[in-house]
């Protein structure tokens, strides 16, 4: 599997999710998150947003992340990506074809200006039409890997 799949994440996306974490409380949202390819690059463009969830619609912006999804080899994929609280994050990982989705798993390899964040997982599964998407964070003070956002989406 190479850069091919992409063809699958490309466009727009917007669904919902639920914020948890044992520091917080549980919060819902609104997600997007577009993805764009130029042909040239072996790497796919993100732009991901989330809002938190006033009467139904859009409410105050709660996270923004920009980076790219960079194809490696034998099947392997690393994301470099920057938030807009300035934390910049590397991760590493495989895509898998399971129960008939495609499966990305990375895990962090880099974390830089953020003080509390040690790790990062961030799972997506998806075909052309639906994406789930899940990070799990690990802090200082909870070091176990734990759920952060999951949601999902539908293509629009």
């Amino acid at each position: 599997m190479g850069e091919d799949i992409f063809k699958y994440l490309i466009g727009n996306w917007k669904g919902k999710g639920i914020a948890t974490y044992p520091t917080i409380t549980p919060t819902e949202y609104i997600d997007e998150l577009k993805f764009s390819y130029n042909d040239i690059e072996t790497a796919l463009g993100f732009e991901h947003k989330t809002w938190n969830i006033e009467d139904d619609r859009k409410g105050k912006p709660m996270s923004w992340e920009i980076g790219f999804i960079i194809k490696k080899e034998n099947d392997e994929f690393g994301i470099s990506m920057a938030s807009k609280g300035g934390r910049l994050e590397s991760l590493n990982g495989k895509i898998f074809l399971k129960d008939e989705l495609y499966y990305l798993a990375l895990n962090s390899n880099g974390l830089l200006n953020d003080e509390k964040t040690t790790k990062t997982s961030r799972e997506l599964w998806f075909d052309n039409k639906n994406l789930r998407y899940r990070l799990s964070i690990s802090t200082k003070t909870i070091p176990d890997l734990v759920q952060h956002f999951e949601s999902v989406l539908t293509k629009v």
